[in-house]
């Protein structure tokens, strides 16, 4: 996964929803999965807020091209503004996060920084001197040099045909359905991405756009032709060359959720006529200016210049990516170490961890109970066990990624609430505060004191959340038993069927007895015995409960049109007496009938 799939949490602020945090304390912070640097940045930027005097260690985990990806993310975060202003670093971070293709500008930065990254690597001094926020003395030499091979590679790399592989995928993922892609892209956004809190952020043009080009965001008068190396996963060398095995993050959710659903600046959240005004590119794009501006001041910015028009508003069309076009840029960057600083960030430090770190560090002594907080992604959460659990304090936290925004697996929402609770409730643990998995992106939990009060809770909700995916047929009887009940009282026929229910016990209490049959061939001698038995076959077949309940929806349709057209008896007598006379003649002429036959039989 090359982006988290929920918003960036301040850290600092979900361990205060369990505790009072001590003033000058040392906080240790474990994220395995996260994938990006979203958390660190926002936990660091707001850290002034709680406390000048508290100190932050993040130890991260993950595989290398993502090692490889956070250093870069976070070199464009910390470039001191005399280097880059404010708005192009907003800007050169989105594409490098989120766009399968780069503008020209930024494809050259990214060169010049891999170059950089990988005097980084290679040069503990030089890492100290230029980025003081990285530490990388817990990484093998190993582990060292495929970061460096990885950074080799999205160096040199000036001609990654991105475009064709994302294209390649999409006709692969659906096939012949290739030609109406676009109606997909729509269900998916309306019927999964809408309706869950804060996905309608995400405007449908740019939703659309992405899935079908991999370009989140966009701006105007810009053009995107050089392919994102920093997207190729599962490099490695063969002799003097290096490959990869192209593009293999996600495809349906998107890059939009990590600082696209929300802000504090709630103009950015305006919504006129159902639509809003602004994108979840132009939101995240003011939400990292001011996590930059406060990174670098200790403060908020007072005002931001936006230098895009309300594109929310906007109905664009999706537009195609040409194959072809692709450029492939003739760029060397300068060798030379750069002789200047990243932006200072006191009292914080990041571990990059090794690959076998969850099997290697929970043997050591030194790491029993060590870390305050710990962030699990979605895709990781299997990973867990008991010894990997045991590095936590016993007054720690565990934040758990869930998958609201995992597009495609709503039928698995509500069951991976459950299994998270019954996994982390075998080690002891127990939730803060209840969590809905299928509404809110992350689950706090701390370890259990003893039976939870909550817990029949608990599992009461995630059985009600994996029912309501379930495609059982009674499930889907009661849910068309209540629209019907809806469909009736909006209808307003509740007078149409107090006299049907009146008509109906007049006919039982009348002095006409219907004349009763136990063969049904005596009564009809003109039925054939082979349709008597198809009859009773029809009678006995179960009906599927859809068309069951359609046809009683168009019943009621049906008798609220006729009650409009004034096709109903007036009054309880008349349909009685009506009723009962028509009875009586149909059994009049069936006994007719009867005589007439057993007349011309005795003939």
């Amino acid at each position: 996964m090359l982006w988290g799939l929920s918003p960036a949490l301040d850290l600092i602020a979900e361990m205060k929803k369990m505790k009072e945090i001590v003033v000058g304390s040392e906080i240790n912070i474990l994220l395995i999965g996260s994938s990006d640097a979203r958390h660190i940045l926002k936990t660091m930027s707001l850290l002034k807020r709680h406390s000048k005097e508290l100190k932050v260690n993040f130890f991260v985990t993950d595989s290398g091209e993502a090692l490889v990806r956070q250093m870069l993310l976070l070199t464009i975060a910390l470039e001191p503004s005399g280097k880059l202003g404010l708005l192009e670093k907003s800007r050169i971070w989105m594409e490098v996060y989120g766009n399968t293709l780069l503008r020209s500008p930024t494809a050259k930065y990214v060169i010049r920084k891999m170059c950089q990254l990988r005097h980084m690597i290679s040069d503990k001094n030089f890492l100290e001197r230029r980025i003081p926020l990285l530490n990388l003395s817990l990484l093998r030499y190993s582990d060292l040099d495929y970061l460096e091979e990885v950074a080799k590679y999205y160096q040199n790399n000036k001609q990654y045909p991105i475009s064709r592989a994302w294209d390649e995928l999409l006709r692969a993922k659906l096939e012949e359905d290739y030609d109406y892609r676009f109606d997909f892209f729509d269900l998916d956004y309306s019927i999964e991405l809408s309706v869950k809190p804060g996905g309608h952020r995400v405007c449908k043009s740019e939703y659309v756009h992405w899935r079908n080009t991999g370009i989140a965001f966009t701006w105007l008068e810009t053009e995107y032709s050089v392919g994102n190396p920093t997207l190729a996963v599962g490099i490695g060398s063969s002799g003097d060359n290096l490959y990869s095995h192209g593009y293999w993050g996600d495809m349906e959710s998107g890059p939009f959720f990590a600082f696209g659903t929300d802000s504090e600046e709630k103009p950015m959240l305006e919504v006129r006529n159902e639509v809003n005004v602004r994108r979840a590119t132009d939101i995240t794009e003011r939400n990292l200016q001011r996590m930059f501006h406060e990174l670098e001041h200790g403060s908020p910015p007072s005002d931001l210049y936006t230098a895009c028009i309300d594109l929310g508003l906007v109905m664009m069309k999706p537009g195609n990516v040409d194959l072809e076009r692709e450029v492939i840029l003739d760029y060397e960057p300068d060798p030379t170490p750069e002789d200047y600083s990243a932006i200072p960030v006191p009292n914080c430090k990041v571990f990059f961890l090794p690959g076998n770190a969850m099997d290697i560090f929970p043997k050591k002594a030194k790491n029993k109970e060590f870390f305050d907080m710990a962030f699990v992604a979605q895709n990781f959460y299997k990973f867990l066990n008991q010894d990997i659990m045991s590095m936590i304090k016993p007054c720690g936290c565990l934040v758990i990624e869930t998958r609201k925004f995992v597009i495609g697996l709503e039928r698995d929402a509500g069951c991976f609430g459950k299994e998270v609770r019954n996994k982390l409730r075998e080690f002891g643990w127990e939730e803060v505060t209840k969590c809905h998995f299928r509404k809110d992106a992350h689950a706090l939990f701390r370890k259990s004191s003893g039976e939870s009060s909550s817990e029949k809770n608990m599992d009461e909700q995630d059985d009600t959340e994996a029912a309501k995916i379930d495609d059982d047929p009674c499930a889907m009887e009661q849910d068309l038993t209540e629209s019907i009940t809806e469909e009736y009282k909006q209808l307003n026929l509740e007078e149409t069927r107090d006299k049907a229910a009146s008509t109906s016990s007049e006919l039982e209490n009348s002095s006409f007895v219907c004349p009763k049959s136990t063969n049904l061939l005596e009564d009809e001698p003109n039925i054939k015995e082979t349709e008597v038995i198809s009859m009773t076959f029809q009678e006995d077949t179960d009906v599927h409960p859809k068309e069951d309940f359609k046809k009683r929806i168009e019943d009621v349709e049906d008798a609220f049109v006729d009650e409009k057209d004034g096709l109903k008896i007036s009054g309880r007598e008349n349909q009685s007496d009506l009723a009962s006379s028509e009875v009586t003649r149909n059994a009049e002429e069936r006994g007719q009938k009867a005589e007439s036959g057993d007349h011309d039989h005795v003939n």
